[in-house]
């Protein structure tokens, strides 16, 4: 299916004095003739000849047999027309325009408010291929987990990747595959082998140069590693300035190695595939074995020189290539698209595929004048969020997010839905059946009208050509979103006030997507940042902040809870089992990287474990801070009793401390400082000696002389056959599942 469009811009009206003009311009300049002014007619010099007849058929055949031929077969090659190494998603439906040339992506990039104040009108197109939608109900449950028949931590069971759609694996910094065990760190790829019997041995160790690994896969018999490289784009003056480039965490390219994992002792490079642009995120989709990756290009962000401000890149469009010892090709026109919906910025968007069953074929590369501020991805497409403002009336502002959707096979543009309010992150967006829904806050929290707070919370449902079919607002008024989650036909969302850290839990009702109804919220102590699913149950995971009842706007821990969630009754949430890591300086990746948690179920047994790491830490009254303990917290679920009788058991032990914190003794009222003795969670599972800080008054800020404590930091644990192994840049360490006690360890 096509679809042309006109080009408006050709078809400018002149009037007659812009026509005099220009010939007064051409006559000044040329000479070729002169226009009497005061009414007299046009004279032409004395050299020029009136050209005859047979010149000017002769001429017009001569036109004629130069450009037909031209216009006849460049459109039929062009279809045909590809760059070694990379593919371009040209065949099929697509409702984005592709950029020409040098010259009209300058003008695309200099075209002046390109940010909208406000959305304009929206056109939705639905997605040409033919695997639009959701998996049947069986597969598109929303959430990753595994269900497996053995109780978890017996012989056997593994644990994986805590990933947001089940059959799309996420990369991370640890992987395990129930043999081997490989980890990334600064010092780079180390592979260690678990035995039956908890033993640790060493396998290989990768070394890498000018490249900073940030997430890998591995698969069958292959490893994946993506990461980011400091090294300059090719300019016209052969100018490097890389000693400017000492910033580690900033990367001007994107750079996926795959590897031949079959003797770990001795990984083969099968693939390099290296682009422009800083890594964002990737996906594999398992029923197919495909790499999705998406890369940010800002198009003025490389190779500028902040001395002479001059930006010295050769052309706007990304480099690559495909060997490490290749020349880098810029990626061709064909690649590059823009659209006419949606928000299109200075910068390019790459999304790219790579097969992993036929290392021959070409990566499948797309380009678009868009941004991806949140990314998520279903089993068949890809949604991309930036959110703009705006303002209906007056003084009001309205935050509205454009979710663009790309179809995973063919990487093409089908179309964009626009969002009342901004997600909280990208668990927020989801695709089931066919349907996106989608839960957002919206308004702004300093903005009122008539006297009361203008925001709330929303779910919106959107088809699958994108059009909104049903939403429900007024959520939770004066409060915005921690967290949403998406499960089958069910949701649930988390808000608090601003600068208060207190709880209301939603359960929603998305059976029928043209009629959600809503729970009353479950008002908590603290607030859930992530919510996780229990798969088979109607039960959920919370983990976050906690606080003081009524709340606080300092955090006094983080808080892990078992929630009822009642779904399919209507009735509000209730929260089954609590507990809290003290510390209002506690602090855990979990909070912002769900791939840090650890959690195995079988939901034929009902019975499955949960955990993540995290350093409890509190301040003293002279403002420095003490680290109680740092290590890896382990919980055994308990649902084996249906779920109004689920537990939630700490596999650990507690302390009591004695610690000094700031408190208000009644609302509004001025901090004091307080003794307390609270009851310190001790890690299950530590590299420190819990009877002692890890650090002491003033001890902390000390960083060069600690830096080998702190790469005894815990910050992944995964399961084996069995056995519990803990994941530091410095130690990995086996645990017994039955007793606790640890059987090896491995330093390096």
């Amino acid at each position: 299916m096509s679809k042309e469009f006109n080009n408006h811009f050709d078809e400018v009206e002149m009037s007659e004095n812009f026509k005099q003009n220009t010939l007064d311009r051409i006559s000044q300049t040329h000479g070729h003739y002169a226009k009497k002014h005061d009414g007299q007619s046009t004279t032409r010099p004395s050299w020029y000849k009136r050209p005859r007849l047979l010149t000017k058929v002769l001429a017009i055949v001569l036109v004629f047999a130069i450009v037909l031929p031209l216009v006849i077969i460049l459109p039929l090659n062009s279809n045909s027309y590809s760059i070694p190494s990379v593919r371009s998603p040209i065949a099929g439906a697509n409702y984005a325009f592709a950029v020409r040339d040098e010259a009209h992506l300058t003008s695309l990039l200099n075209i002046e408010n390109q940010r909208p104040s406000r959305p304009r009108n929206r056109r939705s197109f639905g997605c040409a291929s033919e695997n639009l939608g959701g998996a049947p109900d069986d597969m598109n449950t929303g959430e990753g987990g595994n269900a497996n028949s053995q109780p978890p931590g017996s012989s056997g069971y593994t644990s994986t990747t805590n990933v947001q759609v089940e059959g799309m694996d996420e990369g991370d910094i640890v992987r395990n595959d129930g043999r081997f065990i490989y980890r990334l760190s600064p010092k780079g790829l180390t592979i260690v082998e678990t035995a039956a019997t908890g033993q640790i041995n060493y396998i290989a160790t990768i070394r890498y140069q000018n490249f900073a690994p940030i997430e890998m896969f591995t698969r069958d018999n292959l490893m994946v590693v993506i990461g980011g490289t400091r090294q300059t784009a090719p300019n016209p003056n052969g100018n490097s300035f890389s000693h400017w480039q000492w910033y580690n965490s900033w990367h001007n390219r994107t750079q996926i190695r795959i590897y031949d994992i079959t003797n770990p002792a001795d990984p083969v490079l099968l693939r390099f595939f290296e682009i422009d642009g800083q890594f964002n995120t990737s996906r594999i989709r398992l029923e197919t074995n495909t790499l999705f990756f998406v890369v940010d290009f800002h198009v003025n962000g490389w190779n500028w020189c902040p001395v002479r401000r001059i930006n010295y890149r050769a052309s706007n469009r990304p480099y690559f290539r495909d060997c490490e010892t290749a020349a880098l090709k810029q990626l061709p026109f064909l690649n590059l698209f823009y659209t006419v919906q949606g928000v299109r910025m200075n910068s390019f968007m790459l999304l790219g595929s790579i097969c992993l069953n036929d290392h021959e074929e070409d990566a499948l590369v797309a380009g678009y004048l868009s941004a991806a501020t949140l990314v998520s991805m279903s089993l068949n497409n890809l949604y991309t969020a930036t959110t703009v403002w705006g303002t209906e009336g007056r003084n009001n502002w309205v935050d509205r997010t454009h979710i663009s959707r790309f179809c995973l096979d063919t990487l093409h543009f089908t179309g964009t839905a626009v969002a009342l309010g901004t997600p909280p992150s990208r668990h927020a967006i989801d695709e089931y059946n066919g349907y996106l829904r989608v839960a957002t806050t919206y308004g702004a929290w300093w903005q009122s009208r008539n006297n009361d707070v203008y925001f709330a919370s929303s779910v919106q449902i959107f088809d699958s050509s994108l059009n909104l079919v049903s939403y429900i607002t007024g959520i939770a008024v004066g409060e915005t979103m921690d967290s949403a989650r998406f499960n089958g036909g069910f949701g649930f969302i988390s808000t608090s006030p601003p600068w208060l850290i207190w709880d209301p839990l939603y359960t929603v009702d998305l059976s029928d997507h043209h009629n959600i109804t809503i729970s009353e919220g479950l008002e908590t102590d603290g607030i859930n940042q992530y919510l996780r699913h229990i798969p088979g149950t109607g039960l959920a995971i919370g983990i976050g902040q906690d606080a003081p009842p009524e709340g606080a706007a300092w955090q006094t821990g983080i808080k892990i809870e078992l929630y009822d969630m009642r779904v399919g009754t209507g009735e509000m949430p209730v929260s089954l089992t609590k507990y809290t890591i003290y510390g209002e300086q506690t602090t855990a990746e979990i909070l912002f990287n769900p791939r840090a948690l650890l959690f195995m179920f079988c939901e034929v047994s009902k019975v499955g474990y949960v955990g993540f790491a995290a350093e409890a830490a509190a301040m003293r009254s002279s403002w420095s801070t003490i680290t109680f303990v740092q290590g890896f917290y382990l919980w055994r679920i308990d649902a084996s009793g249906g779920d109004a009788y689920a537990g939630l058991e700490f596999l650990g032990e507690s302390r009591r401390e004695r610690i000094v914190r700031p408190n208000a003794p009644t609302p509004g009222s001025a901090w004091v400082w307080e003794t307390v003795y609270i009851d310190l969670l001790l890690p299950s599972f530590s590299n420190f000696d819990v009877n002692h800080y890890v650090f002491g008054n003033n001890q902390s800020w000390n960083w060069t002389a600690r830096s080998e404590q702190f790469n005894g930091f815990i910050y992944r644990a995964v399961i084996n056959q069995g056995y519990l192994f803990t994941v530091s840049n410095g130690v990995i360490a086996g645990y017994c599942m039955r007793t606790f006690d640890r059987v090896d360890e491995f330093l390096g």
